[in-house]
């Protein structure tokens, strides 16, 4: 038996025509097929769609990830930039009050009131750091710092296909880090001291020319 869907009277299986309302069961198999159709279409459109958008989706959080990177990147140049200055005249106040040589932009640092080289040249070190102009210079590179990090908490995820730009960011990341903190904080001797500057110097310039090459 069979429930006619128009008028809910049970009829024979065999019967092609309801004998109550006169539905025609042959044409509700075709709806049913129909029917069908329609759902299994819907499914693959619905599949579509969430494919292209999770196409967009990752596209556009690639470019995203980029340019974000990217502007970091700049920041991290503007910062190692002025670390470099910096760590130039540490080394020079360093050199000249030892060597006790007489240079126009060190003198103020490596001579007392008479115009004498201290004998300690920690002495030349200390009055550096207490300029004025040079610890404003010193505050820039902080903050500069300060900003990268704050970016860069927002970049340790990449999104798919952003790993190995990823990685070159962090290199960099790492050689700009070690510059800074040589302009921000001096240890060692000068020898030390100027080797380390010297190579994270170099680093920085070797790995943000790799990192370039993401941005081309």
């Amino acid at each position: 038996m069979q429930i006619c869907p128009k008028c809910n009277v049970e009829v024979n299986e065999t019967d092609q025509f309801c004998p109550n309302c006169g539905y025609n069961f042959s044409g509700y198999e075709n709806n049913s097929s129909k029917q069908v159709k329609i759902i299994i279409i819907a499914i693959i459109l619905a599949v579509v769609i969430l494919a292209v958008g999770k196409y967009v989706y990752d596209y556009f959080a690639r470019v995203n990830y980029k340019v974000r990177m990217e502007d970091c990147a700049y920041t991290m140049i503007e910062g190692a930039a002025n670390a470099e200055t910096a760590c130039n005249i540490i080394v020079s106040v360093w050199s000249n009050s030892i060597w006790k040589t007489q240079d126009i932009e060190t003198d103020k640092y490596t001579t007392d009131e008479g115009g004498f080289f201290y004998e300690d040249f920690n002495d030349a070190l200390d009055s550096l750091f207490e300029d004025e102009d040079f610890l404003n210079d010193l505050r820039e590179i902080n903050d500069n710092l300060e900003e990268v990090n704050d970016e860069m908490r927002e970049l340790q995820n990449p999104p798919k296909g952003c790993s190995q730009m990823h990685d070159a960011f962090m290199d960099f990341y790492d050689a700009y880090y070690e510059l800074v903190n040589c302009a921000l904080d001096p240890t060692g001797n000068l020898e030390s001291y100027s080797n380390d500057f010297s190579d994270a110097d170099e680093d920085s310039a070797k790995y943000f020319d790799k990192l370039k090459v993401y941005f081309e």
